[in-house]
């Protein structure tokens, strides 16, 4: 592969991904470090950093790598002041998400499970894919939330490519250990149900500070009650950051329940 390729980085990334998911800690590494080398996109430090924490090696420098990419392109994110149909800011906050879920990753990998959340929550807050559920679930598991665990367990498992995220099989383990063998059975039939759409401006706490009707068919009621909400913050370290979102809704006797929310519009 490398010798079609030599001066390839992606080519090197991947080879380097093949060592260390097989055990060749030293020989992936070295991998990396030829494609770190080379003219490259930060996605390339973005798998160094998760592939070498999946496997244990190097986490100082997995974690170097990946928030030497996240910092600097977190500080170049644009916050939005107003509600905008076009939300040109979503772009690049959409593109740290991953980047986010890697630093968590890492950072968990370190034993840094209380660190870690704050990047886990704001990378699902952005991006809810299920990669990110299973992380975020895992780490509220291990931290003793086993309520709110499985919840967003549930909502992951509810997204397309679930049952082939990565590091699902240590989620459901520590969901297992924590709630019992049967904790997937606990399934909510209320989510199937038809939610409405509202579109809000969210600070980086998660304090929704205006919110709009998504299309005519969203009832008044639900604008007006998410203008009271509280989602899921973005913001770790030094980092808060403001972000235009589309909340989906159920209506619950007179209550308005918050389903999924996203930057952008959720993924059905």
């Amino acid at each position: 592969m490398t010798e079609l390729s030599p001066d390839n980085a992606n080519t090197w990334a991947q080879l380097g991904r093949y060592q260390l998911s097989a055990g060749h800690n030293e020989d992936g590494a070295k991998s990396f470090d030829r494609a770190l080398a080379m003219p490259h996109a930060a996605v390339v430090e973005n798998n160094a950093a998760y592939y070498l924490a999946e496997s244990g090696y190097q986490l100082d420098r997995a974690r170097q790598l990946i928030l030497g990419t996240l910092e600097p392109a977190a500080r170049r994110v644009c916050e939005p002041e107003e509600i905008t149909k076009d939300n040109k800011c979503a772009v690049a906050l959409t593109a740290i998400a991953n980047w986010l879920d890697t630093a968590a990753w890492v950072i968990y990998k370190e034993g840094k499970v209380k660190e870690s959340e704050a990047y886990a929550r704001s990378a699902w807050a952005i991006s809810a894919r299920p990669t990110m559920g299973a992380h975020l679930s895992l780490i509220l598991a291990v931290s003793g939330r086993i309520e709110e665990a499985l919840k967003i367990f549930s909502e992951a498992r509810t997204r397309p490519g679930f049952d082939t995220a990565d590091d699902l099989a240590d989620a459901r383990a520590a969901l297992a250990k924590a709630a019992g063998a049967d904790f997937e059975a606990r399934r909510s039939t209320k989510d199937e149900e038809a939610n409405v759409r509202v579109v809000a401006l969210v600070e980086g706490s998660g304090k929704v500070v205006k919110a709009e009707a998504f299309d005519p068919q969203t009832p008044a009621a639900a604008v007006t009650a998410a203008k009271s909400l509280m989602l899921a913050p973005i913001a770790w370290g030094e980092h808060s950051l403001r972000s235009i979102r589309t909340v989906e809704l159920r209506q619950d006797g007179d209550n308005w329940v918050v389903v999924r929310s996203a930057v952008g519009q959720p993924v059905n």
